[in-house]
């Protein structure tokens, strides 16, 4: 959430970043009994690091300054990551004196999001956060919205690179492969492991599920 809405302050101040600092596909940490375990990086993260770096001043906060607004587009049949995303946005703009962010579409499935994205544009928003899901009809109404001048952010969301101008969400294959590596270590001398998948025909389960079986193979890619 804090990386989504740096990334839309940017937006607002007029600031576009280059093709190659618009993906940006986050760590993750394994949590085991013993402790936190150990945060798993990745190259999106010292991206960031540096667009954050290259642009402090931007992303200052202005208390003078009018407020910039943010459309936040949600969807009915939330997870519960995105349930704490919303939770996580709301706490970040708290912290951005200059952020203004308005929930939408909190009762609408992917199909009313794209009504509801619609009345983002006739309300002047110039960003908009797409939270969650994603399907063909989503993206062109996004596609739509970029091509009159608006920033999309996909934040978890399952939408092509050519729908948004921002990407940001876990790294999925690495998620994956840490599930899997664990799973060899609790069970050394082999077993059966039965994994469970929350929207099984999203990318994201597609990019988990891959890294996870190969991580599992004797042959595991490095």
């Amino acid at each position: 959430a804090e990386a989504a809405l740096d990334l839309c302050l940017l937006a607002l101040r007029g600031i576009a970043l280059p093709p190659q600092a618009r993906d940006y596909a986050l760590g993750t940490r394994a949590i085991t009994r013993d402790g936190d375990g150990d945060y798993q990086a990745t190259a999106a993260e010292f991206l960031l690091q540096v667009t954050r770096r290259q642009h402090a001043a931007a992303l200052g906060a202005d208390t003078a300054a009018p407020k910039q607004k943010i459309a936040v587009v949600l969807r009915r049949d939330a997870s519960e990551l995105e349930r704490r995303t919303q939770a996580d946005l709301v706490a970040g703009g708290a912290n951005r004196p200059q952020l203004e962010l308005t929930m939408v579409g909190a009762a609408a499935g992917d199909t009313d999001r794209i009504q509801a994205l619609t009345d983002v544009l006739g309300r002047g928003f110039r960003v908009a956060v797409i939270l969650g899901g994603g399907n063909a009809d989503l993206a062109a109404a996004c596609k739509t919205a970029m091509a009159q001048g608006v920033t999309i952010l996909a934040l978890h969301a399952d939408l092509p690179a050519d729908a948004c101008t921002y990407s940001v969400g876990n790294s999925n294959p690495d998620i994956g492969k840490l599930a899997g590596q664990t799973v060899r270590k609790l069970l050394p001398r082999g077993g059966i492991a039965l994994e469970l998948q929350a929207h099984a025909d999203s990318r994201a389960a597609r990019d988990v599920h891959q890294r996870f079986a190969q991580a599992l193979s004797p042959t595991e890619p490095k």
